[in-house]
């Protein structure tokens, strides 16, 4: 396997494959030249450092991780899949509808190669507990979900080339949604603020989505100073499931003020089961097992429905989820 990318996120997939007894880190490419050492090649002795086109050229890798920023994602996906190499794709696939397009179209042109999407509450247990229980019909038909994602997550100078706040962080929720509800989005109306953060792009988002046949309510937040809290209910006929472990030891309910030990610092430590259940779900898959995962076509819906959301924040009434709506930030 090689990696493309040696940031935060490309730090917590070479520390995943260098756990995995299911994958083998050989290289890892830097975006923009050779990676150099540093703390992620560290984690796997021996790994070889490259860049991209020679990572491309290695017989030995036969699956890519990438995980450069958002706005190169079509570059350099199309590239693994040019090489002839399986595709693991940070989320989202792209930070527009006809960007993440080109790459569902070369990876139609490939059918012989595995293509997912880091969607990594997929791979989490207690999202698929959630998941498992929907399906069984414990609460009867599902028609509605409200979720809460808040973190710690200052604005900086990346945001523009991830396609905004929402799109960077809201794709988890809205892939979610459409996951747990089983219904695809249709429309999407945000009502924002910037509290702490006047110069962001939006501090809070209340995000309202309608699905076909049901709704979705979702709180994101930037200004969680405490750490992460995630949050999700799923309603149906007969009575709804939830999901409410926002700290640590996944059983107190109260939140207390001034404290941040009973949070998790952020999604690597939140998520660190689901992240190292994804990297062998992706290593399955590749081996032609069935694993659980998010397609391309379940990215695209992410990417359509964060595009619509993006721009309603700037807007009064409700977007159509689909078009590829102009962005005021503008596009790197």
């Amino acid at each position: 396997m090689g990696i493309v990318g040696s940031g935060f996120i490309g730090a917590v997939h070479a520390a995943c494959a260098a756990r995995s007894r299911q994958v083998d880190l050989v290289a890892v490419a830097g975006v923009r030249e050779r990676a150099r050492p540093g703390s992620l090649t560290g984690l796997v002795p021996g790994v070889r450092l490259a860049t991209i086109a020679e990572l491309l050229e290695m017989e030995d890798v036969e699956a890519v991780v990438v995980c450069s920023r958002t706005v190169d994602h079509p570059e350099h996906a199309i590239a693994v899949l040019a090489a002839g190499k399986h595709l693991l794709l940070e989320k989202p696939g792209a930070i527009g509808t006809e960007a993440q397009a080109r790459i569902r179209e070369a990876a139609a042109s490939r059918p012989d190669l595995v293509v997912r999407v880091a969607y990594h509450r997929r791979h989490d247990a207690r999202f698929r507990e959630l998941a498992r229980l929907i399906a069984a019909g414990a609460i009867g038909r599902p028609f509605a979900i409200q979720m809460e994602s808040r973190e710690n997550f200052p604005p900086g100078p990346d945001d523009v080339a991830a396609g905004g706040f929402i799109m960077d962080v809201g794709v988890h929720d809205f892939d979610a949604a459409r996951w747990l509800l089983g219904a695809d989005p249709e429309t999407v109306a945000v009502v924002s603020q910037r509290a702490v953060y006047a110069d962001a792009d939006l501090d809070q988002a209340y995000i309202t989505i309608t699905l076909d046949g049901a709704m979705a309510s979702i709180h994101l937040a930037r200004t969680n100073t405490v750490g992460m809290d995630i949050r999700c209910e799923v309603l149906g006929e007969n009575g709804s499931v939830v999901f409410d472990r926002s700290q640590r030891n996944g059983e107190i309910t109260l939140l207390s003020t001034g404290s941040d030990a009973v949070f998790a610092a952020d999604c690597r430590e939140f998520f660190a089961e689901a992240y190292q259940r994804q990297m062998g779900d992706f290593a399955a898959a590749c081996r032609g097992q069935d694993a659980p995962n998010a397609t391309l076509e379940d990215d695209r819906w992410a990417v359509a429905t964060a595009v619509a959301a993006r721009a309603a924040a700037t807007r009064d009434g409700p977007l159509s989820v689909g078009p590829d709506w102009p962005w005021p930030a503008g596009r790197p």
